[in-house]
């Protein structure tokens, strides 16, 4: 009695067990199934030299999308047709048959499912093997995540591999577009994803607060991709707390999770992820953005669907640092022109307002003719002065036009606010070093700024500014050449017939002052100081300050101003 797994007449085991290489049966071709083997969950095949069907249990024909039973049938004609194999080894079971041992390959289906296949042929004698065992093995689950990783990787090289070509004449808003149709194509054909957003951290200037501005969208609703968002655990939906906290975010469920803010109307489950950039050999991360996804289905995601969302994010942050850079290169280059050109203009610009400033003080000399005369002279004298002041107003709007317009992934609004638009400063010192230092950090600011080296230039052109308005702010030395800082303040006081509240004094170390200037400037209601090594970042916090303290202000000529501290403490 041939040897059997149970004592079922139809168990295949005893098919294999002939003793000349030839099938024995229970009396006919089409096998009664065992049910030991009906139940198991891969698919076995019996076939023969000729691919034909011998026997097959319940799960190979499931495997196949077999509606009726598979014995007598063609292996590959009639129960796996359209397959695609996915390693070299094309032919297992002529490979099988021919070397007499075990084979194997995979192959993919029509519908998506990859199938491990494995060949064992019947081994009796020296004879050829007449027939063998196909087992049928469904590894989708298995090797989809290995096959997207691997399409993910060639795909994020691509994301982050920006040819010179497409880059050099391309605008910051076509380079956008670049990232964007790579960023659609990577999401929706490699990972399968429908409706996604990516926003960016931008700082907002108005309130200090780190905002989340849109990027790339598609699929999201009108309201979501206008909705502003900030970076917070709480009042931002998931996308504020994922950048706040810098961990990935599966939601669920939307109707349920208190977090979450509406993407589109049908939109049931989410995944949103941080863009984390490393920096100081990843010692420090910094989050710069944030990518949500949306699905119309609860549950619909899970934690290989994270992984591979957070490599994509990995490769993005490479591809925004590539265009970042580029962006900082082309700014520099943009900056150092207009500092060239800047510094060559100053000092005529300097000689041409003095001059001015010089000539409108001589028109009030009792010697000058008619007073029609006077008034004409006067009207050419401001013509002069408005016409030097515009001279680096132009040069920074030039600078602002030239091409890129924007060379940066972020949108327009979060470029640098020039704050200082529209406001003008005059420095009075007689070092040209630090009227150069402060002329360019007020300029960059968008301020336009005046120059003198003396005192008495300095009060020439704070009487000839009549016609135009008062400065802004006025930046004088304790110590200048031809008289003290503070009798420097006294003067404009007079003049303007106003507190000097608006005055900063630039206090120059390491030189004594006999006159107690910075004391006498205190009593005389100034209540800001700098040095004369001028830091950009502190200057600019203390003309805000200073301005932001002009505002509040009832009237220019209201009274001395409540005591402030100064910014800058200093001692004499």
């Amino acid at each position: 009695m041939p040897n059997r797994c149970c004592e079922h007449a139809g168990c295949p085991s005893s098919v294999l067990k002939g003793q000349n290489g030839s099938l024995e049966t229970t009396g006919d071709t089409a096998y009664r199934p065992c049910p030991v083997l009906e139940d198991v969950p891969e698919g076995l095949v019996i076939v023969d030299r000729s691919r034909r069907v011998l026997w097959a249990n319940r799960r190979a024909e499931v495997l196949a999308g077999a509606e009726a039973p598979v014995a007598g049938k063609h292996f590959y004609k009639d129960m796996f047709p359209n397959v695609r194999l996915l390693h070299a080894d094309f032919a297992p079971l002529s490979f099988a048959f021919r070397q007499r041992r075990t084979a194997s390959t995979s192959f993919a289906t029509p519908d998506g499912r990859i199938l491990l296949l494995e060949v064992v042929p019947r081994i009796v004698s020296e004879a050829p093997p007449t027939c063998a065992l196909v087992l049928l093995r469904d590894v989708t689950e298995e090797r989809e995540p290995w096959q997207r990783l691997n399409v993910i990787y060639e795909a994020g090289l691509q994301l982050a591999e920006i040819a010179p070509q497409d880059l050099i004449h391309r605008t910051s808003a076509q380079r956008i577009e670049l990232l964007r149709e790579r960023c659609l194509r990577f999401l929706r054909d490699v990972l399968r994803f429908k409706v996604f957003e990516i926003r960016l951290v931008t700082p907002e200037p108005a309130t200090g607060r780190m905002k989340l501005v849109p990027l790339i969208a598609d699929g999201m609703s009108e309201e979501a991709a206008k909705r502003v968002l900030y970076v917070a655990y709480s009042g931002s939906g998931i996308t504020g707390y994922v950048a706040a906290s810098g961990l990935s975010y599966i939601c669920d469920d939307t109707l349920t999770d208190n977090l979450y803010l509406q993407g589109t109307g049908t939109s049931r489950s989410s995944l949103t992820v941080p863009l984390i950039k490393y920096e100081a050999g990843f010692q420090k991360k910094t989050v710069i953005g944030t990518v949500n996804v949306e699905s119309d289905k609860p549950r619909d995601f899970n934690e290989k669907d994270r992984l591979f969302l957070e490599l994509f994010s990995r490769d993005l942050v490479v591809a925004l640092n590539a265009l970042d850079l580029i962006a900082v290169e082309e700014q520099q280059a943009r900056s150092s022109m207009l500092e060239a050109v800047h510094g060559k203009i100053a000092q005529p610009v300097e000689t041409i307002t003095n001059t001015a400033a010089r000539l409108w003080e001589q028109l009030d000399s009792p010697e000058m003719p008619a007073e029609e005369l006077r008034e004409r002279l006067r009207g050419e004298v401001r013509e002069i002065i408005r016409a030097a002041r515009s001279i680096k107003e132009v040069v920074w709007k030039v600078g602002e036009t030239l091409p890129p317009t924007e060379a940066t992934p972020t949108p327009p609004e979060t470029q640098e606010e020039r704050r200082l638009a529209g406001k003008r400063f005059l420095i009075v010192h007689e070092n040209p070093s630090v009227r150069t230092d402060v002329d360019r950090i007020l300029s960059a600011a968008g301020g336009l700024v005046e120059t003198a080296a003396r005192g008495a230039d300095g009060l020439r052109m704070v009487r000839a500014t009549g016609p135009e308005g008062d400065y802004a702010a006025i930046l004088v030395a304790n110590i200048l050449p031809d008289m003290g800082g503070a009798d420097f303040i006294q003067k404009v006081k007079e003049i303007l017939r106003r507190e000097p509240s608006h005055c900063v004094m630039i206090i120059t170390f390491g030189v004594y002052d006999p006159d107690h200037n910075q004391v006498k400037a205190r009593r005389l209601g100034v209540t800001h100081f700098v040095g004369d090594h001028v830091d950009a970042q502190r200057l600019i916090m203390v003309i805000d300050q200073l301005l932001s303290e002009e505002a509040k202000s009832p009237t220019p000529d209201g009274g001395p101003a409540a005591a402030r501290t100064s910014d800058v403490k200093t001692t004499e």
